[in-house]
């Protein structure tokens, strides 16, 4: 489930026996009816407020026993949210960090950079490493020099770790695929516009061992 960044998605999920993962952006910002006090919330920039922080998120999110992905979205929310999983105890097989280290297409300059996911592997040992990049609204191709940072970025990392890919921009060159197979790198399937079941199964058939993590146009996730 993509987006799990209020209460209401939470408890859905929470509920919803067939979901066993989600995805949630954590970023600087006010929890709602406290607008003077700065925190990591559960949002996607540029929304600045949320009903749920991330300290209320993790626990409920920890709670579900389900694999749970943390999208890390400006720099000041990294370091708080960096000391508040230090303090917990991680079910380090099924927690995720992502965060954009790399330029993509169309993407403004990358607010984190591989040295960033490189400390996260020092600071968490095995949890799983996403390696982002930055996009914009089109659904224009990965090109070869995007590539090269994830990959640069992975190898840096080291194992396990996954490369997130803009399933539109792969169906607008699927070779992102065939070089990323030959570089033996796990691969997460997202999306930005809207998907539907008949993507969903052709990729989960495809890439039988990837993360796909797709919404329909009510962004309510696509499940099997």
């Amino acid at each position: 489930m993509h987006a799990v960044n209020s209460r209401q998605r939470l408890d859905r999920f929470l509920i919803d026996a067939r979901l066993n993962a989600f995805e949630a952006d954590v970023s600087w910002g006010f929890v709602s009816g406290a607008p003077g006090v700065l925190l990591p919330i559960m949002a996607h920039p540029p929304i600045e407020q949320s009903d749920l922080t991330f300290e209320e998120w993790l626990d409920g999110a920890l709670a579900g026993e389900r694999v749970v992905k943390v999208d890390i979205k400006d720099p000041p929310t990294n370091r708080a949210v960096l000391d508040i999983l230090e303090r917990r105890d991680l079910p380090r097989d099924r927690f995720i960090l992502n965060a954009d280290v790399a330029l993509g297409p169309g993407g403004d300059p990358p607010l984190f950079s591989a040295d960033d996911a490189v400390e996260w592997r020092r600071r968490f040992g095995e949890v799983v490493i996403s390696i982002g990049c930055t996009t914009g609204p089109d659904r224009a191709p990965y090109g070869a020099g995007h590539l090269d940072l994830m990959l640069e970025a992975a190898s840096a990392v080291g194992e396990p770790a996954t490369i997130c890919l803009d399933v539109h921009r792969v169906e607008s060159d699927p070779s992102v695929l065939e070089r990323l197979a030959a570089a033996r790198r796990h691969v997460t399937l997202w999306n930005q516009h809207a998907a539907d079941a008949a993507l969903f199964r052709r990729y989960r058939a495809a890439l039988p061992g990837a993360f796909i993590d797709l919404f329909d146009g009510l962004r309510d996730p696509i499940v099997e």
